[in-house]
């Protein structure tokens, strides 16, 4: 559970359960990142980036791996490109994005935020001043459905006629 603080250049892939916080010098280019909750604050990432936790960018630049993560925050001030669609349960955008965002939970654009990309989500929030250029694709909730419990049916109502055998006497 090792935390990472990068702010140089680093090309190591990165497996922690821990976190991994990358500041204004670092620079990590890697075939992925994999921890709890990665945070990056003016640095460049270019990794396929897999977190249990949140993952809160605060750059620019492009991210040409997968992004899967619970919660994707994009700070004011960025300007984010991703090459493959996000997967995340829960995403809140606050500046420029673009790519496109395959969301289990909620999306929201803040006044400041806007994505150029198709968004797909169980719902779809946007604050005056907020932009989306592509589609917005709701995904419906489907009822849970209980399995209903085995009938219990006798052999004699399946066949007609079937009942206590009677013996005939000669």
């Amino acid at each position: 559970m090792e935390d990472f603080d990068i702010n140089l250049d680093y090309s190591t892939p990165i497996d922690t359960r821990g976190d991994v916080l990358i500041r204004r010098n670092g620079v990590v280019k890697t075939t992925e990142i994999r921890c709890r909750d990665l945070r990056v604050q003016q640095g460049q990432v270019n990794a396929s980036l897999f977190c249990s936790g949140d993952i809160t960018l605060k750059t620019s630049g492009l991210i040409e791996g997968e992004v899967r993560c619970n919660r994707l925050v994009i700070e004011k001030g960025s300007e984010v490109q991703f090459a493959r669609t996000i997967q995340a349960a829960e995403v809140e955008i606050q500046a420029k994005v673009i790519g496109s965002i395959q969301c289990t939970g909620r999306v929201l654009l803040t006044g400041t935020g806007s994505v150029q990309g198709d968004v797909t989500a169980r719902s779809i929030g946007i604050d005056p001043g907020g932009e989306l250029d592509g589609s917005m694709n709701i995904l419906r909730v489907e009822p849970k459905v209980e399995p209903s419990a085995p009938r219990q049916v006798s052999a004699s109502s399946l066949v007609t006629g079937c009942g206590p055998a009677t013996k005939s006497t000669p």
